[in-house]
């Protein structure tokens, strides 16, 4: 009983290691296109959503943001996320980390 469970343990931490650098391999990988000069086709495609309300999903925080896009700099997404009852609150996204956009 007891070598079952330590192996499903050790299975376990095995799997969130094994999630957890490929996460950071992706990341590294998005990292280097961007040093060698390419440009970031979702932050060309974010550019036709300022002033528009969307959801935005951050795949590196595993994240949701709802709100208006406000404006786009170099790598970064600025994004009102406030409503009435909690004002403005502003948040500022990398754009490599956008997993997905949907415009509400």
């Amino acid at each position: 009983m007891s070598y079952v469970t330590v192996l499903l343990l050790i299975i376990l931490a095995l799997v969130l290691i094994w999630s957890e650098n490929r996460t950071k391999l992706a990341f590294f990988i998005r990292r280097r296109r961007q040093q060698n000069g390419e440009v970031s086709t979702m932050a060309k495609m974010i550019e036709d959503l300022v002033g528009k309300r969307v959801r935005i999903s951050d795949m590196i925080v595993g994240r949701v943001y709802k709100g208006t896009v406000m404006e786009i700099e170099d790598k970064w997404l600025k994004i009102d996320t406030g409503n009435e009852k909690r004002g403005c609150i502003i948040s500022i996204i990398a754009v490599d980390s956008i997993g997905s956009v949907d415009i509400l």
